[in-house]
């Protein structure tokens, strides 16, 4: 009897200090997961402050495309406006067509979202709809990228090299050098020829048209940085209270 009761002692006390081991395990995996948590909230609001600041670049990087456009646009109208007149050119027409036939690219600030990518950190953002938005956002300028090959054929490549058939290659060159008011050397520059040729006035067409569609979609996509930016700062302060 007596050696019956030493042994359910025994087995009471050793199931009691299974249970402590199995409590200490548990809360010590508590404690991780608690600290981990912790860890991993702070990483997200990091993260969404980068990705603010990526977009506040893609704002502002937008914004001067747009203006890009426009200048673009008023010197094509320029150029234009000597083709129909009778007036000689001078270094304002020069500058209409050297402007005219400019080109610029926008590419996203995403150095957040690669990194996202890149170290698998997309699953640390709570918010999933955020995470599709994200997504979207950077594959929703595509065309833009896609555009630049038109803006290179048509603009670049083509306007471009209809030009310097009537406007020396180097007279350009000069413009971009001589300071404000300095007169531009015009003497070697073809301004009959240039008035007379169809295929600068098409060019001209072309780079208005592209200039209004590359506007258009600049401004979706400004939109868009700018309604993702808010998003992001809405779920920013709610994990910061």
């Amino acid at each position: 009897m007596a050696q019956s009761v030493q042994v359910t002692r025994t087995w009471k006390r050793g199931a009691g200090e299974l249970v402590l081991i199995i409590v200490g395990v548990l809360v010590a995996l508590w404690i991780e997961e608690w600290r981990q948590a912790r860890i991993d909230g702070a990483t997200e609001i990091q993260y969404l402050e980068r990705l603010v600041a990526d977009l506040e670049e893609d704002i502002r990087d937008l914004g001067n495309q747009i203006k890009h456009t426009e200048w673009r646009e008023r010197n094509a109208l320029n150029a234009l406006a000597f083709l129909d007149g009778t007036g000689p050119g001078d270094r304002a027409t020069l500058e209409a067509f050297n402007i005219a036939g400019f080109i610029g690219f926008f590419r996203h600030n995403r150095a957040t979202m690669d990194d996202l990518l890149s170290t698998g950190s997309l699953a640390l953002l709570s918010n999933k709809d955020l995470v599709r938005d994200l997504n979207n956002y950077y594959r929703s300028t595509d065309f833009l990228y896609e555009f630049d090959d038109v803006k290179k054929v048509w603009v670049w490549e083509g306007f471009r090299g209809d030009l310097d058939a009537h406007i020396p290659s180097i007279v350009m060159a000069d413009l971009g050098r001589r300071l404000e008011g300095d007169d531009a050397d015009t003497s070697e520059i073809d301004w009959e020829g240039l008035r007379s040729d169809p295929i600068i006035r098409n060019g001209l067409g072309r780079i208005l048209g592209i200039a209004r569609v590359e506007r258009r979609n600049l401004r979706r996509a400004l939109d868009a940085a700018r309604e993702l930016k808010a998003t992001i700062q809405t779920e920013h302060a709610a994990l910061s209270s």
